[in-house]
């Protein structure tokens, strides 16, 4: 009877193709998620503020898979995978950037204006005239 010894594979150091695919998936899941929320929930006003995050985490666990195993498959992925992140880190802070403040200062007069008061009560800058205490606030909204 012949004895067949097969030596066995050794399992203590890991690969780190766990790390590599589950960033892949994490980078992209960012971009996924906000074609749901601009397609599926039509959302459009709210800002993708977690793509780029989830991007960077996924950066940061293909940098792990690729130092715990150098391919160029790897390195090839952590090219690809920064480029993602740039390009959501620019377009959230390029989007999301407000434009330079362009309304009266402290002390300037105003234009004349029209407007309505929360309770639907006209109101004009000639009410501003008599001598009570008036605060308005500007509120430059987002549209």
């Amino acid at each position: 009877m012949d004895t067949v010894s097969t030596t066995p594979v050794d399992r203590g150091t890991p690969s780190g193709r766990f790390w590599f695919w589950f960033g892949m998936a994490v980078s992209f899941s960012g971009i996924a998620a906000y074609l749901v929320q601009f397609f599926v929930f039509k959302q459009l006003s709210v800002m993708p503020w977690y793509a780029p995050l989830l991007a960077s985490l996924g950066v940061a666990m293909v940098f792990l898979s690729l130092r715990k195993r150098r391919t160029t498959p790897r390195l090839l992925g952590l090219l690809l995978v920064v480029i993602v992140a740039g390009f959501e880190w620019f377009y959230v802070l390029s989007f999301t950037k407000l434009p330079p403040y362009a309304g009266p200062v402290v002390g300037e007069k105003l234009p004349s204006f029209r407007a309505t008061l929360a309770n639907g009560q006209a109101f004009a800058n000639a009410d501003l005239a008599n001598d009570t205490s008036t605060v308005l606030v500007f509120f430059r909204g987002r549209w």
